[in-house]
């Protein structure tokens, strides 16, 4: 997200029908393990594809905790990946080592939970559906996660508001953790959005004390623009006004 003097990475040009093709191939949740098993070096041979994501996912539990999280089947990512042309592979490779390349230069965590957000970025995820109403990032050391918030929180009724600081600890001991509960972190971004009254905010880790910082809708427009936030519509940034 551009912030002062960073600046998102430029999205990289590659094959739309080949990437069409991997998503109408994989689940969302599919190319996500995937893309996080083969991330810094997916396999030069494409045969190879289906053998070396088996030998990752079993060296790995934070791949075997998403694995079990979604319900996937090993076994039938395996033998999507053995269907796949050779063209749809090397696709595939490529937009995961741009995924990769694009955690390094943006300071992200490149084996941690890669959000549907930025894979989108690459072409491995088409995000959907309406307009949203905000957006949210939060960052602690190299990893960063991200919220899109697709409706207004004065629609939600909360049992206990707590306050700013202690939503902020909970969102990034969620984070910390990988987020094993995705559903409770979103709600407690969707509080801080409802507490602070941002849409677009970024949340920070710092020794004793988070912060919050509001993102420009300009900075977002920039982003967007430029293919560094592709396929995400936002309210009030890109999204026609009937979508306002």
């Amino acid at each position: 997200m551009a912030n002062n003097n960073h600046t998102l990475s430029p999205t990289p040009a590659l094959n739309n029908d080949l990437l069409a093709g991997i998503r109408q191939l994989f689940k969302p949740d599919e190319i996500e393990v995937i893309a996080t098993a083969l991330a810094g070096s997916p396999p030069t041979d494409v045969m190879f594809f289906g053998e070396m994501f088996r030998r990752r996912l079993r060296a790995s539990s934070l791949l075997q905790l998403m694995v079990r999280r979604w319900h996937l089947d090993v076994g039938t990512m395996v033998d999507k990946l053995e269907r796949a042309t050779p063209e749809m592979l090397i696709t595939l490779g490529r937009a995961v080592e741009a995924w990769y390349d694009i955690c390094l230069r943006e300071g992200l965590y490149p084996w941690g939970r890669s959000s549907k957000v930025v894979l989108s970025r690459v072409g491995l995820h088409a995000v959907t559906g309406p307009a949203a109403w905000g957006f949210a990032v939060a960052i602690h050391l190299s990893m960063s996660s991200e919220f899109v918030l697709r409706d207004s929180p004065d629609a939600v009724a909360f049992d206990t508001m707590p306050d700013v600081a202690s939503l902020a600890h909970a969102v990034l001991e969620q984070h910390r953790d990988w987020m094993t509960d995705p559903d409770v972190a979103y709600r407690l971004v969707t509080q801080l959005a409802k507490l602070t009254g941002h849409r677009y905010f970024r949340l920070d880790a710092r020794p004793g004390r988070p912060t919050l910082t509001a993102i420009t809708t300009s900075a977002l427009a920039h982003d967007l623009a430029d293919g560094s936030l592709q396929h995400l519509w936002l309210q009030g940034v890109n999204a026609p006004q009937s979508e306002a």
